[in-house]
């Protein structure tokens, strides 16, 4: 044939199986791919039959994997169909297939298609798995819900940055902005050093925290008093990391703007230079150069 699209394709595939071929079958998947030719479900169903029966079950899996990954990018209620095929053809996923699954689900905010992996995620091994154990709170908080994260979350044997990252920013999310910062604050004391992406996350609840104090009819003058906290938060994400950042506004900075930029120095490791309309404020590493008093 002097061209074939993804039809030729299928029917040669779905040939290879049918007589058996199985490995033959997925090469030419392969070699479809690096033709160009994108993959459709009729091609999925097919190479799916083809890792239901291949020797070594490892090989299976890795095209389950490319299959999984291919039916995210192009259409993320694809992955979960896919998921479904793989469960009636008894093909046991590994952690690369949950984490994927897991990612599609809190895209579209599948929570029951997500419960359902988790489900086969509770029956393997894979449970225990830090990887696997952050994607699921992220997929939880992404899908709204937060005690479902949560309890996933304190169940799981060990925690870094990543899984604190998550839930803080999931609370966020769900405006829960005070169990965020109580969350930030139970890190810090169990040893945890903040990233960037902490950062971002406790920035953010306190940016809604200082907008959620106030009635509708008072937010413009909210926002005028505290509107060095968004611009630091604009400051550190334009600016180079460890160089100062200073700040000039003709208003007095409030009591919860200097205490959350003293908040903010501890975390980022830089100064700011706050000149309100008294004096110059010269925040580091948690201290301010008034000592509090102003």
């Amino acid at each position: 044939m002097p061209t074939r699209d993804v039809v030729s394709w299928n029917v040669i595939i779905a040939g290879h199986v049918k007589c058996g071929q199985v490995h033959e079958a997925l090469d030419l998947f392969r070699q479809m791919q690096r033709e160009g030719l994108q993959p459709d479900p009729v091609t999925f169903v097919g190479v799916l039959n083809a890792c239901a029966s291949v020797r070594p079950l490892e090989e299976g899996r890795r095209a389950h994997e490319h299959i999984i990954q291919c039916g995210c990018e192009s259409n993320k209620f694809k992955a979960l169909e896919l998921f479904q095929q793989m469960q009636q053809e008894r093909v046991q996923p590994d952690c690369i297939t949950f984490v994927a699954l897991l990612n599609a689900c809190a895209s579209v905010m599948a929570l029951r298609e997500g419960k359902c992996v988790h489900e086969q995620i509770t029956q393997s091994s894979y449970e225990s798995n830090l990887i696997v154990g952050n994607s699921l709170v992220d997929m939880y908080a992404k899908c709204g819900s937060m005690e479902d994260a949560v309890r996933v979350s304190e169940k799981m044997p060990l925690r870094d940055v990543v899984s604190w990252n998550v839930i803080i920013s999931g609370y966020v999310k769900c405006g829960q902005e005070r169990e965020a910062l109580e969350l930030f604050q139970q890190m810090q004391q169990e040893g945890l050093q903040p990233d960037s992406v902490t950062f971002v996350a406790v920035l953010n609840a306190y940016t809604w925290f200082a907008l959620h104090d106030v009635k509708e009819e008072k937010k413009v003058i909210h926002l005028c008093h505290h509107s060095e906290k968004l611009v630091i938060a604009f400051g550190l994400i334009s600016t180079p990391p460890g160089t100062p950042l200073r700040i000039f506004k003709n208003l007095q900075v409030c009591g919860d703007c200097h205490t959350a930029t003293k908040f903010t120095t501890k975390i980022v490791g830089r100064r700011i230079i706050v000149r309100d309309a008294n004096r110059f404020h010269h925040f580091e590493d948690g201290v301010c150069s008034c000592m509090d008093y102003w």
